[in-house]
């Protein structure tokens, strides 16, 4: 009989792609995977590009802020535990690895219902809300810093590091300036973040390091100019995306 596990994760690409990461290692170890995940999350179209069997269950956004909708995701939670408490009764999975986000929060309470062994992991330096509601039913709890290990139950808490996609280290870099219209007399400078407000901040605060160490830097003279810039930056990421698939 083969091992079995269920991944779980989502809500962003960063719940997902660690676990896109562990899908070659738990395979050459022989386990049967499946995922679970939001019905219409990011998670779904990742997962499925990979080939990993998907279901999709009910889930409600943790927000710790007032949205009408706080009076309503509690029953979609709940939804969300019976589907997934049935998915995981019929494929009996011998372990759950659940990466973060709100979808995992019923998928890891109905593995725990039928004593299914859970791990959890935490990528951020503070457990999200998610991971503390999960814990209590985690048998170990991975985190990427050792900041990290104060903040969760020292019998539980493993410092793993985070899982990364093999590919990420076959990058070249004269292919990658050619990509992106770099040439390779200039410093190149990397900035990640999501979401609208995490955009404007890092463009700031790149500006402010590029200034304070002497070097010119590109500015916006309005919300258009930087609307077009971070076009033309999705396009490339578009493009690079299909290169390395290709």
């Amino acid at each position: 009989m083969s091992k079995k596990i269920v991944l779980t994760g989502g809500g962003t690409a960063g719940h997902v792609t660690p676990n896109l990461a562990l899908i070659p290692y738990l395979k050459k170890e022989g386990y049967e995977i499946a995922y679970v995940g939001s019905i219409s999350g990011i998670e779904k179209k990742l997962v499925s590009d990979a080939g990993i069997p998907y279901t999709g269950v009910e889930t409600g956004k943790l927000r710790r802020y007032f949205d009408p909708k706080n009076f309503t995701d509690p029953f979609r939670v709940i939804r969300g535990f019976n589907e997934a408490h049935r998915f995981l009764k019929e494929f009996q999975p011998d372990i759950v690895f659940s990466k973060g986000g709100y979808v995992g929060v019923p998928v890891v309470q109905a593995a725990a219902s039928l004593k299914i062994p859970v791990i959890c992991h935490e990528s951020d330096m503070t457990p999200g809300l998610a991971n503390k509601l999960c814990m209590p039913f985690a048998k170990k709890i991975c985190c990427n810093f050792p900041e990290t290990m104060k903040d969760l139950p020292a019998q539980k808490a493993v410092l793993t590091g985070t899982p990364i996609r093999e590919e990420l280290f076959q990058g070249c870099r004269n292919t990658g300036l050619k990509l992106c219209g770099f040439t390779p007399d200039k410093p190149v400078l990397m900035v990640i973040g999501g979401s609208l407000t995490t955009w404007t901040n890092s463009c700031r605060s790149s500006r402010s390091c590029i200034c304070a160490a002497g070097t010119s830097s590109t500015t916006f003279s309005s919300q258009s100019q930087a609307t077009s810039s971070l076009s033309t930056w999705r396009m490339r990421s578009r493009i690079s995306t299909r290169w390395r698939t290709s």
